[in-house]
């Protein structure tokens, strides 16, 4: 992987500008072996290659008294991984035979979301638009069945358009206590494509958490986060709701230089995770019923001075068309 970044930055007033670029020349290249019916080994080679610019934009103008607004635009790449290029057949599943694609191309993303975010001394909230659109959707399509046996392979599919809106709002309503709300709704559009008998699917779609911290005592703090996930129909499959409550407690001590933390996740045992996928050859109802609740106590200790890391600006969290499958 080769690549060269140019960033340009220029504050005109209250309205700061954020311009790069970044060159990028990446090869995958792998050869998978094999013998025939005659016992002779051959080699399959497989290359994914990608070059090109990839662009981003950044605009935020501040309108003072705590308001501001964002525009962004960005263009990258997302690479299949060497198991979706991997075209051996994983037969664990006696029913249903999974392989690769080494023919995958690489997806294509362009991002565009505005914000508006207003903050105060307890309180802030931040409310955005967002449209992303993912050219060459990678996507695991499963086939009628032949002989009481379906494929699932990785394919190409042409696009999928997401558009949402978003809400962050963070308050902190006394001294002892302080939450984060998170709601996002969005719509998803994927085009057809005949070669796989994909039909073009469209469906609109919410998700929401809340993170809940609480300062119990000196030194002694507690995190309780929720979350839910509404219905969504992703290309084959309709998605049930899913839910969990996730929990956490913090002690420091020796002035801070230690701190003994419990964190539980899926506390109740409701996180599983359902769909449907249904045509006129084949009706899947899949569940992954496991017991995810689980805990997990770790002890930090901070010895000696460090200031790596101090200036690392974060990166914005982008909305796009995430790769679900049911493995």
């Amino acid at each position: 992987m080769h690549a060269a970044y140019i960033t340009f930055r220029r504050q005109i007033h209250s309205v700061s500008i954020q311009l790069g670029v970044r060159a990028e020349l990446g090869r995958f290249n792998a050869d998978v072996q094999s013998f025939d019916s005659s016992g002779k080994l051959v080699a399959l080679p497989i290359s994914v290659n990608t070059k090109g610019l990839y662009p981003s934009l950044l605009l935020i103008k501040r309108l003072g008294d705590g308001h501001q607004v964002q525009l962004s635009y960005s263009r990258r790449v997302n690479r299949p991984t060497p198991r979706e290029l991997n075209p051996f057949l994983d037969v664990s599943d006696p029913v249903n035979y999974d392989a690769g694609n080494p023919r995958l191309l690489p997806e294509d993303i362009h991002s565009v979301e505005f914000t508006y975010t207003y903050t105060r001394p307890k309180v802030s909230l931040t409310s955005g638009a967002y449209f992303t659109r993912v050219n060459n959707v990678i996507k695991h399509i499963q086939t009628a069945p032949v002989n009481d046996v379906t494929f699932t392979i990785a394919q190409n599919l042409p696009r999928a358009i997401t558009t949402g809106l978003e809400f962050i709002g963070n308050l902190h309503p006394v001294k002892a206590w302080d939450f984060t709300v998170n709601v996002n709704l969005y719509q998803r559009i994927n085009d057809a494509d005949s070669a796989y008998g994909i039909g073009a699917t469209h469906g609109l779609s919410w998700n929401a958490n809340i993170t809940n911290n609480f300062s119990l005592a000196q030194n002694l703090t507690l995190q309780l986060r929720a979350d839910y996930k509404a219905a969504d129909v992703i290309i084959q499959d309709r998605y049930r709701p899913v839910y969990g409550i996730d929990a956490g407690a913090r002690y420091d001590f020796w002035h801070n230089k230690a701190s003994l933390a419990l964190n539980g996740r899926d506390i109740f045992n409701i996180r599983r995770p359902s769909f449907l996928r249904e045509s006129d050859a084949l009706l899947l109802n899949w569940q992954r019923i496991t017991y995810s609740a689980r805990a997990s106590l770790t002890f930090t200790y901070h010895f000696g001075k460090s200031n790596i890391g101090t200036k690392v600006r974060k990166r914005p969290e982008v909305q796009q068309d995430t790769r679900i499958e049911n493995g």
